[in-house]
């Protein structure tokens, strides 16, 4: 681990075990220090940018993606874990940076008045939120929209136009599987029955783009199906179910690629102000490797 993280760590230890002589405990322990913990993040990411959370001047991938235009009043609300708030990784952030403002917002996990927030967003039409959620008893799309109420709009096989529907909105939790678990818990134990919405499960029949998935993290776990696909894509695959436009749906993807791109250190995802493409590297000389390869390969 590196030398700052570990110090980082050692420094909240000994505040946790500070707090917990004071009888602090519980949920306030964990807000307590999860405040700490995201206030440190942000004094140290001033060279990060705030959209994408990359290296502002090396790696900020913002030029490269559009907002797009959904077609469905659909809001996602992505609760995310403290622990993801601000990594460069996390592909939850990509939601408010491809949405617009009235279809995303962000809260995260761990600090007391974002939790506030969320509980508020949660009352606004209880009739028409779900949680993207694989548990046992979980809710297909089809069968969640065909226990919505009689007259709601969103139960019609042919939707009327956009502006006579409800938005609905969608929870996504967003960490690893264990922390996401952590925050359902939270949401079934801490929330009122009345906010706490259905959750419907998706059954993607593709494998995730997704760097994390990609290096089989699913393979620690018996829940492997859960962990095949990331936030972005269980939100594309939901949004595509409800009958989104396909563009939109394809473009949340791509950005997942493009972000998997940008940690991989590709050249072409650098922004123009961007760091320049070094010949003397390590990374260069393999990359001169495969090169020389691939020609040998391909001469007859």
């Amino acid at each position: 681990r590196h030398p700052e993280s570990m110090s980082s760590a050692f420094s909240l230890t000994k505040q946790a075990n500070e707090l917990k002589k004071e009888g602090v405990q519980g949920t306030e322990l964990f807000e307590t220090l999860a405040a700490i913990e995201v206030k440190s993040k942000r004094q140290s990411s001033a060279n990060k940018c705030k959209r994408c959370w990359h290296d502002l001047q090396r790696r900020c991938i913002c030029s490269f993606l559009s907002r797009g235009s959904p077609t469905l009043p659909v809001k996602v609300l992505i609760l995310m874990h403290h622990k993801e708030y601000l990594s460069a990784g996390d592909d939850a952030k990509l939601l408010p940076m491809m949405l617009p403002p009235e279809n995303s917002e962000l809260f995260v996990f761990g600090l007391a008045e974002d939790w506030k927030r969320f509980g508020e967003e949660l009352a606004v039409d209880p009739a028409h939120t779900l949680t993207l959620w694989p548990g046992d008893d979980a809710l297909t799309v089809e069968s969640w929209t065909s226990s919505l109420a009689e007259d709601s709009s969103w139960r019609a096989t042919a939707l009327p136009p956009k502006s006579a529907r409800p938005f609905l909105r969608v929870v996504v939790l967003d960490a690893c599987y264990g922390q996401a678990r952590q925050m359902f818990r939270a949401m079934r134990t801490r929330l009122p029955p009345d906010r706490n919405p259905p959750y419907v499960a998706l059954r993607p029949s593709t494998l995730s783009v997704y760097h994390r998935a990609q290096k089989n993290y699913a393979a620690a776990t018996a829940h492997r199906e859960v962990l095949r696909i990331c936030t972005v894509e269980a939100y594309a695959l939901l949004l595509q179910e409800l009958g989104e436009c396909r563009s939109l749906c394809e473009a949340l993807v791509g950005a997942v690629v493009t972000n998997n791109a940008a940690l991989g250190h590709d050249p072409e995802v650098r922004p123009d102000s961007g760091m320049s493409v070094s010949s003397s590297s390590g990374a260069a000389r393999r990359r001169r490797t495969r090169e020389k390869c691939a020609q040998i390969e391909a001469t007859p």
